[in-house]
């Protein structure tokens, strides 16, 4: 495993900067085995770096955004948006779920040219997190 890797998967067993601001940290300790592993299986992986140290990253697998964080201190600097575009022209995405709970999230793939064709009331592991599922309405 790539030490850019290691850093991501290390950094999602506690509290980190990747956590999604509805969690608390008890979801945390129950998710983070779930998502080391979906790191890892993740057929597209992108991390940006900041130095020595991953300011974010990105997941896409069959045409879908399977995982998209970014450290808070990245947030509106044109990275996310960047990610989405390489999405776009590398990979043909044109889905993505959206946790209900994350407005700034749901606003961001709105921006991007996403819109929601369902709701779930749990995630795919029948977590008690609703889910919008979003696909791409057009170009960005």
């Amino acid at each position: 495993m790539p030490g850019t890797c290691r850093q991501v998967v290390g950094n999602m067993g506690g509290l980190c900067p990747f956590q999604p601001p509805f969690l608390t940290e008890a979801d945390i300790r129950t998710l983070a085995p779930q998502a080391r592993e979906a790191i890892m299986q993740i057929e597209t992986l992108w991390i940006v770096m900041d130095g020595p140290m991953p300011a974010g990253f990105m997941g896409v697998q069959e045409c879908k955004i399977e995982m998209l964080f970014l450290h808070p201190g990245y947030f509106r600097k044109g990275i996310g948006r960047m990610l989405v575009q390489k999405a776009f022209s590398e990979q043909d995405v044109q889905y993505v779920d959206v946790n209900e709970q994350n407005p700034s999230a749901v606003q961001f793939y709105g921006r991007m040219g996403f819109r929601t064709f369902r709701r779930d009331s749990t995630d795919d592991q029948g977590n008690p997190f609703p889910i919008l599922r979003m696909k791409r309405d057009g170009m960005a």
